[in-house]
């Protein structure tokens, strides 16, 4: 039974008549003897240029943090498999937002981070 007389009850007989598929073409193997070779160089001064911010659309900041008054700390961050790769960051501890409209201030902090 085909498919075509669940949802064609009324059809008489197959609407579509079988037919038999041509030979596929049997695989080749392509051998390669010169392999394809991809090499590109590039360079990086490393100075970094802040430039300006992203525009962003319909967006404007009420609050604007007042960076001198950041207290931060220095953090070293091993690996915990081996402790002579490391990072030193800079970790925030307290940072001071300010409300330009008003002049009000929020002052977020982290009491501890372990």
């Amino acid at each position: 039974m085909s498919l075509e007389k669940v949802v064609r009850p009324f059809q008489s007989g197959d609407v579509f008549s079988p037919r038999v598929l041509p030979p596929t073409q049997p695989a080749q193997v392509v051998t390669e003897t010169d392999p394809s070779t991809l090499a590109w160089s590039g360079g990086n001064s490393g100075d970094y240029d802040q430039g300006p911010d992203p525009w962003v659309s319909g967006f404007t900041s009420k609050w604007i943090e007042d960076k001198s008054r950041r207290v931060t700390e220095q953090v070293r961050v091993e690996n915990p498999d081996d402790a002579e790769q490391y990072i030193e960051v800079k970790r925030i501890k307290q940072a001071v937002f300010k409300r330009q409209a008003t002049g009000e201030e929020i002052k977020i902090g982290i009491d501890d981070w372990d």
